[in-house]
């Protein structure tokens, strides 16, 4: 059996302590996601940083990408990290 892999955290988040050591599984519950999707976002990473640990939810999208939405593109949830990566996916999804 392997050992836990435990990552420091550097961060100001409520729930953890800055300079502590915690487990994938931790991260992923404090962020409220899924293990594999942290552990996607965390892979090759020594430490953690708030913004590793920001949640699925893809609303807060930068203004200078409002204009190119459609309606039917998810905003609540979202398996894209940024934005410029579910535009890529529409427009790689089209017929040819």
């Amino acid at each position: 059996m392997g050992n836990t892999k435990k990552l420091l955290f550097k961060g100001k988040h409520p729930e953890l302590v800055n300079g502590q050591s915690y487990t994938y599984e931790h991260f992923a519950k404090v962020a409220g996601v899924g293990y594999k999707c942290l552990y996607s976002r965390l892979y090759g990473k020594t430490c953690v940083t708030d913004m590793d640990l920001r949640p699925l939810r893809s609303h807060n999208i930068p203004k200078e990408f409002g204009a190119i939405w459609s309606d039917k593109t998810d905003r609540l949830y979202s398996r894209f990290e940024k934005p410029v990566d579910q535009i890529s996916q529409n427009w790689l999804s089209r017929r040819i």
